[in-house]
């Protein structure tokens, strides 16, 4: 089974992930990004350019998104090992692509937010990641937005939201250990 991580930058999305691998016995599916500096996240990885261009154009890659300068993709094997397993598998996504690349994977999705957008921007600025202020709000108000109104651009059910307050990750990946057991996945309709 997959659950989806949504959020913004500064979410806290790693730390419930390691929180949902360490505690509960969630699997992690790594991203692969090629970017111009490497990231400190245990559940991406940083490739060579040149390796993410071959990883493209042999069409191993599930998703392809580029965001910020970086792109970050997921193996085909790695999506279908989640989807075909009855282990719990955990995936840290953007929501903006969600609804265009998930659309016929059986899913849960989890809407990771900040108590307040203060904190989001208190959380950015000690990670020493200005650049990803501006696109990090206009996540947190996308996702609010759907999940409050419960309107939906597709055929997607909205996200669940769980707040992850300062402090408060362990609590947070409880509630979503519980929200996806009592939710069942999104189960794409079949196309004929």
């Amino acid at each position: 089974m997959l659950t989806l991580i949504l959020g913004p930058s500064g979410a806290g999305k790693t730390a419930v992930i390691d929180e949902l691998v360490c505690r509960y016995g969630w699997v992690p599916i790594t991203s692969y990004i090629s970017r111009p500096r490497r990231i400190d996240d245990k559940f991406k990885e940083s490739i060579p350019e040149d390796e993410y261009r071959r990883l493209r154009e042999s069409r191993q890659l599930f998703s392809d998104v580029g965001q910020l300068g970086s792109f970050y993709g997921i193996l085909v094997t790695d999506i279908e090992a989640a989807v075909a397993d009855t282990s719990r598998h955990v995936l840290d996504f953007a929501f903006r692509q969600r609804h265009a690349i998930f659309l016929h994977v059986p899913h849960v999705a989890i809407a990771l937010l900040p108590e307040s957008e203060n904190e989001l921007l208190r959380r950015l600025t000690l990670a020493g990641r200005p650049e990803r202020v501006s696109q990090a709000l206009a996540d947190l108000h996308d996702v609010r937005i759907e999940s409050e109104t419960k309107q939906m651009s597709s055929a997607l059910p909205p996200p669940l939201v769980v707040i992850c307050e300062r402090d408060r990750v362990p609590e947070a990946a409880l509630q979503i250990v519980k929200l996806v057991a009592m939710n069942p996945a999104h189960e794409p309709s079949k196309i004929n």
